[in-house]
This record gives structure tokens, C-alpha cells and sequence, in this order.
């Protein structure tokens, strides 16, 4: 942030401000029982302070790496804002989305190969942070460890993890003292099981994504307008255990934890006026959407496109018998039902459809427009839409910009909200994922349940 003289520091800032020690002393806490084993940070004081009050909680050792440091603005440090805004207009969107509490979107943002003057890009930046990231996961591997770094490195890194080119590093909201949990192979490419999912909703209101105008027809929709959706897997349902059935149109319904789940998700977002609820027309997503709508004083709207892949013959199949019908889908199994870690190596194929059923290609193609047209019907609102993981995992690539070979990076926990901001295009900010810190830093417990 700026100082007193509203100059602008990047490697040489002060302290934390009140609010930021603040919400450092609140991640400590969260951290204090997750299991943390190391500490490292930038250099940087605003990051080294943050990483200090974690260690205050955690009793643990910090080690600092410089190529973990923000990005490198060059001759722009300690230059004023009002002098910024007369000096390169390319620059604009990092001190308004920055300094002025804008969103940044997909014509609003600093292109990730433009360099500071006398400075680095975003995308020099990864490259300069990417070997860091990578030797901690590997020294690190199977534990857990907190990196206190800055946004610009974020967000660039998390491109990195899920798959998508450093270019959409502005898909990823980043805000100051959040929790972002993934987990990382040392090649630095991973899952990503939370972001920002510490943070409150109200810390959300702000405004909608900073587009340019543009001039559009008459009567014709603004596209570059948004619709803010939230996107929930439904509750915990069938429990499968060997030698039972698998389902995934079976009109099955929730557990009682699911219905809890439901519940709790309901009592969540009563501080958030919803406009609409969207619903998939099978019953354990109709099941955790119902309490929702009716908190909001709203009648779920069902879509069957909504609905979860096609399972085809093996629908109703037990978990012994589907390996034994085709070895290609015991990545599906082990991930989905036994806690397997998905890699590039093991996991279910984007394009592999089940027989006489569909692929993840195919619910990409169904959900698509459909989706859109939720958006651009609710272009300037928020609504939710209860679904099931392997309709909300395309969606996700879509908005992210990331190859759709890489869905499975994208880890849904039952009943959990993710936020995302977006424009009438599909495009937009990733601004919370799976929202709920106690649950999103347990372990996966959802082994041989319903996807």
C-alpha cells in the first residue's frame, strides 16, 4: 500500500498495518493445529512479519528465500501514484486493481509478459519463484508447511499448479493473510484444495470486475458485465463400501451428514441476498439445494444438464466388479472412492466416456451453454448453483483458462462454496474455493462416496 506521501513500495514497505497484524494473528490461529511443520517466506518485511506471527503460534523456525520476493516494479519503486498514472498507462490496471479496491478481468490486468520498467514481469517472476516452490515440495513431500509470499507470486504459481498458462494469473483473486492450501509435487504442479477459504464472505462485496467500457448494439447484452455464482457440490450422499453398487443417476439422496452439510451451507451464505438457486435434477443435489433456497426465500430452479456424468453400464455396478470389467477405470476408483493423490500419471482421462455413458468431454459440451445462459440471465447478480464435481471441474477450467486434461487439479469438497466472478463470455476471477477453513485443512474423509 501507499505511505503517508502516497508513495508506492514494493522491496523497501513498512510494517504491516493494524488490520493486516490482524488478520496475520487469525491465520497464526488456524494454522496453530493443521499440522504445519516448516515456515518460509520472502524477505520482504510485510511477508517476513506474517510469517513471524505464524511462527509465534507454531513454535516453529522460519527460512527466508529471496525467490520467493513479490515482483520487481523497477524504477516505479517509491514513485507516487499520482506520478504513476501520468508515467505508463499499460500500468493502470495494477494500481487500480491494487491501490483502488477494483477486480482485475480478462481486459483489465497487467499482461503477464509486460516487465516493470527496470523491473520483471509476472511471468519473470514465476520463473524466478518456480524453482523455490518446486525444492520445498520436494524436501518436503507428504507434510505439511506454510510459504508466506505476495500475490503477484501466487497467483502465477497457482497458473502453474492447476495447469493453466501464467497469462490467466489474474483468474486467481489474491488477498492479504488468506489461506490457500495445495498440494504439490516437486515438479510444482499439484491440486489446489482451498483459496482464500478463510476468508469472510462480506470480504467479497466489493465491486465486479474492472472491464473497460465498451460500446455494444442496441438491445444487445453486455458481455463484458458478470454475474458472481456460486458453485457447490452437493452434500455427502450414498456411502459405498465393497460389494455395493455405484451410482451417479440413481435417484439416491443424502446421508445424514450430507443433509447437515446441507444445512450448514444454508446457515452460510444467509449474509449473501442469492437471486436465484440452480439446481441438478438428481436428488442428492436437489436435497442440499432445498434448505439453501428456502433461507433465501426462493423455489430451487431444476436443470437436468445440471446433472452428474453418465456412468452407463456400470451404473449400479459394484466396486469389484468395474476393475475387472476394465483395469482403465481403477484411477477413477482409487481417486474417487480409496483417497488416491491425482497426478498427471493416475487419474481418470478427460476423454475416456464410460461404456455407454459419457466422458468428461462430454459433460464439458452439455454444461457449457447452459451455463452461460445462467450467467448472461443474471449478468449484475449473485446466484448459486448446486451441481455435482465432475460438471463443476470443467466449468472451473473454463473460467480459469486451463486445459481441460487438468480438471482433476481441481478438488470439490462436499457442500463447501466456491466463488467465482463471471462475465457473459464464461470469463472470470476464481474468488474462493472451497470455502471452510476446518474442513478444508482435515484430510479427505469422503473416501466410497457418491461423486
Amino acid at each position: 500500500m501507499p505511505d503517508a506521501e502516497g508513495q508506492v513500495w514494493n522491496y523497501s514497505d513498512a510494517a504491516l498495518t493494524h488490520e493486516g497484524r490482524a488478520r496475520a494473528s487469525q491465520l497464526a490461529a488456524t494454522l496453530a493445529g493443521a499440522g504445519v511443520e516448516a515456515i518460509f517466506t520472502s524477505p520482504i518485511p510485510r511477508a517476513r512479519e506474517t510469517a513471524e506471527t505464524i511462527a509465534g503460534a507454531t513454535a516453529l523456525p522460519i527460512t527466508a528465500d529471496g525467490r520467493l520476493r513479490e515482483v520487481d516494479i523497477g524504477d516505479f519503486e517509491g514513485i507516487t501514484l499520482s506520478k504513476l498514472r501520468e508515467t505508463d498507462q499499460r500500468f493502470l490496471p495494477w494500481l487500480e486493481v491494487y491501490f483502488g479496491g477494483r477486480h482485475a478481468g480478462p481486459d483489465f490486468h497487467v499482461p503477464a509478459e509486460l516487465a516493470w520498467p527496470g523491473g520483471e514481469s509476472v511471468a519473470d517472476a514465476l520463473r524466478r519463484a518456480l524453482p523455490a516452490f518446486c525444492a520445498i515440495a520436494a524436501a518436503w513431500q507428504g507434510r505439511t508447511v506454510a510459504i508466506c509470499t505476495h500475490a503477484y507470486v501466487l497467483q502465477a504459481f497457482l497458473c502453474h499448479v492447476v495447469g493453466a498458462d501464467v497469462a490467466q494469473y489474474w483468474s486467481f483473486a489474491g488477498l492479504p493473510a488468506s489461506l490457500t492450501l495445495a498440494e504439490v509435487s516437486p515438479d510444482g504442479r499439484g491440486v489446489l484444495r482451498t483459496l482464500n477459504g478463510d476468508t469472510e464472505l462480506p470480504s467479497f462485496a466489493g465491486g465486479r470486475l474492472a472491464l473497460r467500457e465498451r460500446t455494444v448494439p442496441d438491445g444487445a447484452p453486455d458481455l463484458r458485465s458478470t454475474s458472481r455464482i456460486f458453485l457447490i457440490r452437493h452434500g455427502q450422499s450414498m456411502v459405498v463400501e465393497d460389494g455395493e453398487p455405484v451410482y451417479s443417476h440413481n435417484p439416491i439422496g443424502l446421508t445424514r451428514q450430507g443433509a447437515q452439510q446441507a444445512e450448514e451451507l444454508a446457515a452460510e451464505l444467509a449474509t449473501v441476498r442469492l437471486n436465484a438457486v440452480y439446481t441438478s435434477d438428481l436428488n442428492r443435489a436437489r436435497e442440499t439445494a432445498e434448505p439453501l433456497a428456502a433461507a433465501q426465500g426462493l423455489v430451487p430452479i431444476v436443470r437436468p444438464e445440471l446433472r452428474e456424468i453418465a456412468l452407463g453400464d456400470f451404473e449400479g455396478m459394484t466396486l469389484a466388479r468395474i476393475p475387472a470389467a476394465d483395469e482403465r477405470f481403477t484411477p477413477w476408483l482409487d481417486v474417487a472412492f480409496n483417497e488416491r493423490f491425482p497426478s498427471v500419471e493416475y487419474h481418470h482421462p478427460v476423454d475416456l466416456a464410460f461404456p455407454g455413458g459419457e466422458s468428461v468431454v462430454d459433460v464439458y459440451q452439455r454444461v457449457i451453454e447452459p451455463f452461460l445462459q445462467i450467467v448472461r440471465d443474471h449478468l449484475g447478480e449473485t446466484v448459486a448453483l448446486v451441481s455435482h464435481a465432475w460438471v463443476i471441474q470443467p466449468l472451473l477450467c473454463h473460467i480459469l483458462g486451463a486445459s481441460l486434461t487438468d480438471y482433476f487439479r481441481l478438488q470439490l469438497r462436499y457442500a463447501l462454496p466456491t466463488l467465482v466472478e463471471v462475465d457473459g463470455n464464461g470469463q472470470g476471477v476464481l474468488e474462493t474455493f472451497n470455502r471452510g477453513t476446518s474442513v478444508a485443512l482435515a484430510p479427505p474423509a469422503e473416501s466410497r462416496v457418491a461423486p
